[in-house]
């Protein structure tokens, strides 16, 4: 039976981290009777040697995280024990939230997307008559293919609980009532992703939304055989997207941004 010598303790030591810290302990493991091959595993097996998930004595939430066992002699290992509290922070550099709600960080992106009008930007048709020596020919409306702002608005945040209902319920929606700075119907909730890296404890989850304060309605006009767009024609909005409420999210839509400390 392998013989468990205390810990030494002048390899203890305490170091601080980004968004955390990390505590070492060291063993030495003596009176290995495996075959040499197994004596690292027999090391970190032993009753006395500190598993996985073990909490640093006297306190909570600060667990072993890691453990590496080295030669140390015949028969012999040394094993070091890492703590560490940083499983209770989200790769956001965040505290682990104790709700559903860690702060957001926004990123911006400003762009453009293509519509088409027959419109100019007074709202007036722009009809192409046919020259006069065409008598009989009926005018139309010019089509303009344009560019106009649009954008994306980006949060990361860690959270609690897994996003699946969201992403169901929300994502491919429009803002059904105003928000933040965004107007009714502007904001596209376009993507949501939610990742975990400690078995499902914390979810660092990034929201994307595109906007156009122009709105996402579907536009069109009658077209003729030929395809062109008569004068007189009507132009008709659809709205096709779907809308929610974004306000459940608990995300800031607003102009500003606080800093985490």
């Amino acid at each position: 039976m392998a013989t468990i010598i205390a810990e030494i303790v002048e390899n203890h030591s305490y170091e601080d981290v980004l968004a955390g810290f990390e505590i070492t302990r060291v063993f030495h493991v003596s009176g290995l009777v495996q075959a040499p091959n197994r004596q690292l595993i027999e090391a970190t097996q032993e009753a006395g040697i500190p598993q996985l998930g073990d909490t640093y004595p006297g306190t909570t939430n600060i667990d072993v995280v890691r453990r590496t066992s080295v030669p140390d002699g015949p028969n012999a290992a040394r094993v070091t024990c890492i703590y560490s509290a940083r499983q209770n922070v989200s790769t956001y550099n965040q505290p682990f939230p104790p709700v559903n709600d860690g702060q957001d960080v926004k990123q911006i992106s400003a762009g453009t997307r293509e519509l088409v009008t027959v419109l100019d930007r007074a709202s007036n048709p722009m009809i192409i008559n046919p020259p006069a020596v065409f008598t009989g020919w009926d005018p139309y409306l010019s089509e303009a293919k344009f560019l106009v702002p649009a954008g994306e608005i980006v949060f990361e945040r860690p959270e609690t609980s897994v996003a699946a209902s969201r992403a169901r319920n929300l994502v491919g929606r429009l803002n059904s009532g105003a928000i933040g700075a965004y107007p009714e119907n502007t904001l596209l909730f376009k993507n949501l992703d939610a990742t975990s890296s400690d078995g499902g404890r914390i979810w660092d989850c990034t929201y994307t939304f595109a906007y156009d304060l122009g709105g996402w309605q579907h536009t069109d006009q009658y077209h003729a055989p030929d395809g062109k767009v008569p004068d007189g024609a009507d132009t008709l909005f659809f709205d096709v997207l779907l809308t929610a409420n974004f306000s459940s999210l608990g995300l800031d839509f607003s102009d500003s941004q606080t800093p985490i400390t």
